[in-house]
């Protein structure tokens, strides 16, 4: 059966099913209605009545509050027929009212007998003195006569509160007035009706939302029938454009190795050819060593002519110098990525070779006012590895600070490195310096041939850009790596790290 069909075959049978299923979905849906009728009904309900007992438990505390604040102000008693609480004068007083309506949010009211002596009374959260009035009688008699407490709605001031009476007892034991904490009602009306709403939105929302998923799915069924048949005829069409796009990578892929086996073909024809390019640029500055030795034995010449000869020649050798150092740069990483490169293995002293390289670029250090210093711990004095290997790697190191350092401190530091899990020893020369620094968008490229900090630097600096590729190719080589960090204006460091004796990694990958 071909793709086609069996697509269509589907979207029919879907059809179907869904046609089957919309009376159900909207009996399904109008009894969902019902249902959250009656949801609302009783969350509001149950809301209500939690709302009413937590109106009723935050007065209970309003009237311990109260009756707590009178106590410590001293024994209740009657005096000349006002009501004092040690010898504080309660009549007309607001600070103990006051104090439970900051606390509870609750008005608070003091009775003696049943006429109001202080009160505080909440209505629109403004504040208003209800002095000399009566309580209701009915609460007078259950609490003032009784000794029982009142909890409920009661109607006063022309308001409807939800209040909470208890008796105010005396020293002596007798009852003398009463305590109330409350609240008025319509601001309880007021929080029901906004729950109301918010749980009516909240479900008629969640209706709408279930009769709009139903129309969605009807509406995506007809869809699916008209997608079905146009992805049946693009089927083909996809199959075609794969079937060329596989022929396309194939191609792409040949013409990527032959790419790469010329790239490689380069690498190892330019490896080939370093013994005859070295060879001529090497006679043409020894002639010019003889030209100079020449000069200063034989001067039948005028003094200011051969002064002048002797500045000629100097500058062809000093140009053949630079030169020879860039075909050695380029002749090192073909042989790097030819993978042409031989290593020699040999022990020989770490110190004496730092100090070599030391007088090596001194000069140069002086030309620019800097000053070289050198630490070596005794436990690396010596290694077995490439001797000219990693001599060319730290001159690249120390040359670079040199340049990029002007009237400042180059600090070489070659010390043991303990790496965990690893029984060989490490070492770990660190070449520092205070010059230009790298800003650090440049540090991750900073290792790539042909790379420098910007334009401005390889105008005002000099060089190729190949140092820094060969010495982190050179260090892989010999089994470690080379790191970096800079600050611009402050200065670079650069550590490389190499096992002491490259002979262990060697007998360990045979």
């Amino acid at each position: 059966m071909s793709p086609e069909r069996d697509l269509s075959s589907f979207v029919e049978g879907w059809d179907a099913v869904v046609f089957a299923s919309r009376g159900a979905a909207r009996w399904v849906i109008g009894t969902l209605a019902v249902v959250l009728v009656a949801v609302f009904w009783v969350v509001q309900s149950q809301h209500s009545s939690e709302k009413t007992q937590l109106y009723l438990e935050i007065a209970d505390a309003g009237v311990s509050l109260a009756r707590t604040e009178l106590m410590a102000k001293g024994p209740l008693k009657l005096r000349d027929g006002e009501l004092y609480a040690g010898d504080f004068r309660v009549d007309e007083s607001t600070e103990i009212v006051d104090t439970v309506l900051q606390a509870t949010g609750f008005g608070c009211t003091i009775f003696l007998e049943d006429r109001r002596i202080a009160t505080t009374a909440t209505a629109a959260h403004q504040t208003q003195r209800a002095l000399g009035t009566r309580a209701n009688p009915e609460v007078r008699d259950a609490v003032f006569d009784r000794g029982e407490v009142f909890r409920g709605v009661t109607t006063t001031i022309g308001k409807d509160w939800v209040i909470v009476y208890t008796p105010l007892v005396a020293s002596e034991g007798q009852r003398i007035g009463m305590l109330a904490s409350f609240r008025e009602l319509d601001q309880f009306r007021v929080e029901l009706w906004r729950f109301r709403l918010v749980l009516g939105g909240t479900l008629l929302l969640l209706y709408l939302l279930l009769v709009a998923l139903v129309l969605l799915r009807e509406r995506h069924a007809s869809k699916l029938l008209t997608q079905g048949r146009e992805l049946a005829k693009t089927h083909e069409q996809l199959e075609q454009k794969a079937a060329a796009l596989a022929l396309a990578q194939r191609d792409a892929d040949a013409a990527r190795q032959v790419a790469e086996q010329a790239n490689t073909a380069k690498s190892k024809f330019l490896a080939t050819m370093s013994h005859e390019l070295r060879t001529p640029l090497n006679a043409i500055l020894g002639y010019t060593d003889l030209v100079l030795d020449d000069l200063d034995v034989h001067t039948p010449t005028p003094v200011d002519t051969t002064a002048q000869v002797v500045d000629d020649v100097s500058r062809i050798k000093k140009s053949g110098t630079h030169l020879l150092a860039l075909i050695n740069d380029l002749l090192d990483l073909s042989k790097v990525e030819a993978d042409a490169m031989d290593l020699h293995i040999e022990p020989f002293s770490l110190v004496e070779l730092v100090e070599e390289l030391v007088a090596t670029i001194r000069p140069l250090a002086q030309a620019q006012q800097n000053r070289v210093g050198i630490e070596l711990e005794q436990a690396v004095a010596t290694m077995h590895s490439d001797r000219r290997k990693l001599q060319q790697v730290l001159l690249n190191l120390l040359s670079n600070a040199c340049k990029f350092t002007k009237d400042g401190e180059i600090q070489l530091v070659a010390r043991e490195l303990v790496r965990p899990n690893s029984p060989a020893k490490w070492v770990e020369i660190v070449v520092s310096d205070t010059g230009i620094g790298v800003p650090a968008h440049v540090l991750p490229t900073l290792f790539e041939p042909f790379s420098q900090a910007d334009t401005t630097t390889q105008k005002q600096y000099g060089g190729t850009g190949l140092g820094l590729a060969i010495s982190r190719e050179m260090s892989r080589l010999l089994g470690g790596t080379v790191t970096v960090e800079s600050i611009v204006d402050e200065g670079t460091t650069f550590g490389v790290r190499l096992p002491l004796d490259l002979r262990e990694k060697h007998a360990g990958a045979c």
